[in-house]
């Protein structure tokens, strides 16, 4: 099939034009024997998942809290629907942020792997100054 990556040292050499170009597709860069990915942020939305539905649910004390199947630990409460869909997106921003920081240790783990795409696509929504409710549908 070819190879598409290119040595860090030419990349380096014209950092400009390959940013330019990793706009338009994808670019790869090869440093030793590892590949690295370069794309832009507008692209990285391409790999999250179209939505993901959060359902709300209603506790006994009349309040409402958040359950999602994607990332079950990040949970968001309140006394209004509004307010737990609020309290949701902010604890997972603080989650996608925690992961970004631990990004190591938590895509290692087998039941984080499957949360990369839509953290990076938060993170990526973040760094183009979105916000990351459009992300989830409330149910």
């Amino acid at each position: 099939m070819g190879s598409y990556s290119i040595a860090t040292s030419e990349a380096r050499a014209d950092f400009s034009s390959f940013l330019d170009e990793a706009r338009d597709r994808p670019r790869f860069i090869k440093r030793r024997k590892q590949v690295f990915v370069v794309l832009s942020a507008d692209e990285m939305q391409a790999f999250s998942p179209a939505k993901t539905k959060v359902k709300l649910l209603k506790d006994d004390d009349g309040g409402y809290f958040t359950e999602n199947s994607l990332v079950p630990d990040v949970i968001g409460f309140g006394d209004t629907k509004e307010a737990a869909e609020a309290s949701f997106i902010e604890n997972f921003s603080s989650f996608a942020r925690e992961f970004y920081e631990n990004f190591r240790a938590y895509s290692a783990a087998p039941n984080r792997k499957g949360q990369i795409p839509i953290v990076l696509a938060a993170l990526a929504a973040s760094e183009r100054g979105l916000g990351v409710s459009e992300m989830f549908e409330f149910c």
